[in-house]
């Protein structure tokens, strides 16, 4: 007997690589998947303009990064004694305007930059649901808790989920041609305006980038929403909120990811440096001892092994844990 729907889905023409250079934007899977891939030594830029919502803010900020776009006095505004970027989560404010301007600019730099050598791009889709600014006409990322009367909001329709979809697609390739693209809809339901409005947002979001991504073989969609919605389907999978998945649930659809999207190269490289991971992880009582001693001496001889056969995996954080770790000899 099964008492679950378990979902199952054909895996991509391409397949994630440790050499690869991983850049995500987008909602907060796109930030829960960019941490485990970050976590297991991927090299990931994990969203350098904050977590996005919708596809339009996804788009521009794509767009903004590709043509290395300067910051408008019109994109960004003063409320609450703090300047505030338009199209950037609330992290970029500051009482300086100046500042802010720098932090923004610089987020447009750093994408730029990594993109161009980058070779797989996670995009995930949080709603439909947008906020138009009204002195501008400009669809924005965060209405940073300006007064709701200055914006209009309104939900995307499929076409318009396409078309932001497919321009993004296009961007990016012509960009950097040798890009695979991985998209996702975020499982975080957002019901500030209801199921119905919430329903209908996912499923617009999920017409949308299917009808865009249809013919294109470098584009893949990931089933974030539906493996925590149609397969795992209880509360116990929640935080408290009931809306976010909980540590269980985000763990299971990494395994899914894992399972579909990494390379047997890849996760023959992670079954190799998990115990180095957990190693460093792990609480020592008393660093001091002989058995304390001898366990960092291990740990930093499996670096060094690991590092002869894959030296461009990146040990410094657990090098110098067990290296500070050993000089706390007894004297």
């Amino acid at each position: 007997m099964h008492f679950r729907t378990e979902i199952n889905f054909n895996t991509p023409d391409f397949l994630i690589e440790h050499t690869d250079k991983i850049f995500a934007v987008g909602s907060c899977f796109a930030e829960n998947i960019s941490s485990i891939l970050i976590d297991k030594k991927f090299t990931v830029l994990a969203n350098p303009f904050g977590v996005l919502y919708n596809p339009a803010s996804v788009f521009y900020a794509i767009k903004n990064s590709i043509g290395l776009h300067l910051i408008h006095e019109s994109e960004i505004v003063f409320d609450q004694s703090e300047w505030h970027s338009l199209l950037h989560d609330s992290e970029f404010s500051s009482v300086s305007k100046s500042d802010l301007i720098d932090k923004v600019n610089k987020s447009f730099q750093s994408a730029h930059e990594f993109l161009k050598e980058a070779n797989v791009v996670i995009i995930t889709f949080g709603t439909a649901k947008v906020y138009k600014y009204k002195r501008n006409n400009f669809i924005v990322s965060n209405c940073h808790k300006l007064p709701q009367t200055e914006f209009e909001n309104f939900l995307l329709s499929v076409e318009e989920v396409k078309n932001y979809t497919r321009e993004i697609i296009d961007r990016l390739g012509n960009f950097n041609p040798n890009l695979k693209l991985i998209f996702s809809v975020s499982p975080v339901r957002h019901l500030k305006d209801g199921f119905v409005t919430n329903s209908k947002s996912k499923s617009t979001l999920i017409l949308g980038i299917h009808e865009a991504i249809s013919t294109r073989r470098n584009c893949f969609y990931f089933p974030a929403y539906e493996i925590l919605l149609d397969d795992l389907r209880d509360y116990r999978f929640y935080k408290e909120d009931l809306l976010h998945p909980n540590e269980s649930a985000v763990k299971y659809i990494w395994e899914k990811f894992y399972d579909s999207l990494l390379s047997v190269e890849g996760k023959k490289i992670i079954s190799e440096i998990n115990p180095i991971l957990e190693a460093a992880k792990h609480k020592v009582r008393n660093p001091k001892s002989e058995a304390s001693q001898n366990f960092f001496m291990t740990n930093l001889g499996k670096i060094s092994a690991v590092k002869k056969t894959y030296p461009h995996i990146n040990f410094s954080n657990e090098t110098e844990y067990f290296s500070i770790k050993l000089k706390a000899r007894p004297i």
